[in-house]
């Protein structure tokens, strides 16, 4: 679907998979590997949110609303008196995957999508399918159909419905491995993954959360984490929306 604000949406079934890696296979704390079930479908967008999206948020007075942010957020702002996310010059292209914003950035801009940030284990089901795929097209890594360190020359890549339709997921999302790592909205917690645990605490603005997704400096969809207020130009997002 085409969301109000024009953003192309694929929706995620209800289902379960294995979540995390096998004894033996990628990171530690990606175990240990468990059944994982998604309970309820959920739309979420085809690509990370773009340049050009994003300052359609900043236009539309995103930083000068309150009911996007938290409140401690939303003070710190007006402290600082911010009116935009950090701009990395050589990355303003409208259709390049929007880096440099924090995690409390992400939240409000999907907030004012009516959406959300998709919860890590959404983000893996996504990815992976009831297949458990490796990377989101299956299980070989295929360097034409990821923008990685081997072959990005150190930048990110334009996004589209049209571009790396190689590399779609299941349900055809795109650039789910590559080009910009992901903000999730959970906190990052050890496995097994339980959504009524605490982890989606959205109040919680000091801890870890997940990012997931790896970048245009690396290669995977390894788990990682960050702290909230970080500004890389590696970390990018996509919106959720419950359905």
């Amino acid at each position: 679907m085409i969301d109000d604000y024009g953003i192309p949406m694929v929706y995620v079934p209800a289902g379960k998979f294995m979540m995390g890696s096998k004894l033996g296979e990628g990171f530690a704390d990606e175990r240990p590997q468990h059944e994982q079930v998604i309970r309820l479908g959920f739309w979420l967008d085809v690509t990370p949110v773009t340049n050009e999206s994003y300052a359609r948020f900043v236009a539309a007075g995103g930083y000068q609303n309150q009911d996007y942010w938290t409140e401690p957020v939303w003070t710190r702002m007006q402290r600082r008196q911010k009116t935009g996310p950090y701009d990395y010059w050589s990355y303003r292209d409208p259709q390049l995957p929007r880096g440099g914003v924090t995690w409390f950035e992400a939240h409000a801009y999907c907030n004012w999508r009516c959406g959300r940030l998709p919860t890590e284990a959404e983000w893996e089901w996504a990815a992976r399918g009831p297949e458990n795929r490796v990377y989101p097209w299956g299980n070989v890594f295929d360097s034409s159909r990821v923008i990685y360190n081997g072959n990005s020359s150190s930048e990110k890549a334009p996004v589209g419905e049209s571009i790396r339709q190689g590399a779609a997921s299941w349900v055809g999302a795109l650039d789910m491995s590559g080009n910009v790592s992901e903000w999730c909205s959970s906190l990052y917690q050890p496995y097994p993954f339980d959504a009524e645990d605490g982890r989606e605490d959205i109040s919680d603005e000091t801890h870890d959360r997940v990012v997931r997704g790896r970048s245009w400096d690396s290669r995977g969809m390894a788990r990682g984490r960050n702290v909230p207020h970080i500004e890389f130009n590696t970390l990018g997002f996509r919106c959720a929306r419950s359905a």
